[in-house]
């Protein structure tokens, strides 16, 4: 759950003040600062350390995207969502805030509904992960035909396992997992072990003073964990996760190498942590994947199941995750009939 010590701030306007916007969100438990438009509106809501910040995009005495790109451009806003609240939002302006990476943004009504949801759903995992079954419409004679065969494919002709979505990922967020988890062979002989040993030792020790160290150490620890080198890969991200430019990218594949190594509950904290502190709504989808295939990897196929539904909801094409409901549901219905 996201830190719910950490208050929304709003910019306040008209519209905002007229519905009481402040007073309806602590209503709902939340802590809320509220901001007057003016010259050291900045500079109050970084000492606020907001999670949320909401903030008009109507045309007033402060052009409405500068005042986006100067809370973009502010470090103090880094991990900081930020929510447009706005009368209207046209095609132009809806490429300019994607440019800035904004992709929350909603339209005033009287009783700020789908603002409010927005919230909600930024700060409680339960809410995010309610149970959505995609296949509760469906016949039972129907459903009970759509199995998985010993390689994981979908047999019949109702449905098939969906195709890796050709929606663009962004490289500095997201990881191309199953490529970098492939293991290599290794030799096995004590001679080979020695040799290789000495020569990580020296690697290692070079790159501690490299000025491009964060992204050596990134690469080595690539390439540790596609040879099956899990710890070694582990402590190579570990040494980046707090580089600013990596964190994401490092904290990502910390959260994969937990997995291989069996601490699921650090992958997904990691991968948690990951999914907060990126507006990006491809790499929300991936993160949450990632989370619901730890908690099935663990065992825990309900709450798997309704976190890849979830995914599903939102993108019915994202890489396997038809294939993978099936196969849970399939599996927790033969449970049951046991």
């Amino acid at each position: 759950m996201t830190d719910r010590s950490r208050p929304i701030v709003i910019f306040e306007d008209a519209h905002t003040k007229q519905r009481n916007l402040k007073g309806t969100l602590e209503k709902d438990g939340f802590s809320v600062v509220s901001i007057e438009r003016a010259p050291d509106m900045l500079a109050k809501a970084a000492a606020a350390k907001p999670a949320i910040i909401i903030t008009d995009f109507d045309a007033d005495k402060v052009h409405p995207l500068k005042v986006i790109e100067a809370l973009k451009a502010n470090a103090a806003f880094k991990e900081t969502e930020i929510f447009i609240y706005s009368d209207s939002i046209d095609v132009k302006q809806e490429v300019a805030l994607r440019k800035l990476k904004i992709s929350s943004w909603f339209i005033k009504s009287e009783k700020s509904a789908d603002l409010i949801g927005g919230v909600r759903t930024h700060f409680s995992w339960d809410e995010m992960s309610k149970e959505y079954d995609p296949f509760a419409g469906m016949e039972e004679e129907e459903r009970r035909e759509q199995v998985l065969d010993e390689d994981g494919n979908t047999v019949g002709e109702e449905f098939h396992a969906a195709p890796r979505t050709n929606a663009p990922r962004a490289p500095s967020e997201l990881v191309d997992v199953i490529e970098v988890t492939k293991p290599k062979p290794l030799e096995d002989s004590e001679s080979f072990k020695e040799m290789f040993s000495d020569f990580q030792a020296g690697i290692e020790k070079k790159l501690e003073g490299d000025a491009n160290s964060a992204e050596s150490f990134y690469n080595l620890g690539v390439s540790y964990l596609g040879m099956g080198m899990d710890q070694q890969a582990l402590e190579q991200f570990e040494k980046i996760a707090g580089v600013p430019d990596w964190k994401q990218r490092a904290t990502q594949m910390i959260g994969v190498t937990c997995r291989k190594l069996g601490d699921h509950n650090r992958a997904i904290e990691s991968f948690k942590a990951c999914y907060q502190s990126t507006a990006d709504e491809y790499a929300k989808l991936d993160f949450r994947y990632e989370i619901a295939d730890t908690l099935m990897t663990m065992g825990k196929l309900k709450e798997a199941y309704q976190m890849f539904a979830t995914v599903f909801k939102a993108d019915k094409d994202f890489k396997d995750t038809k294939a993978k409901l099936i196969q849970i549901k399939t599996t927790l219905e033969s449970k049951s009939q046991a």
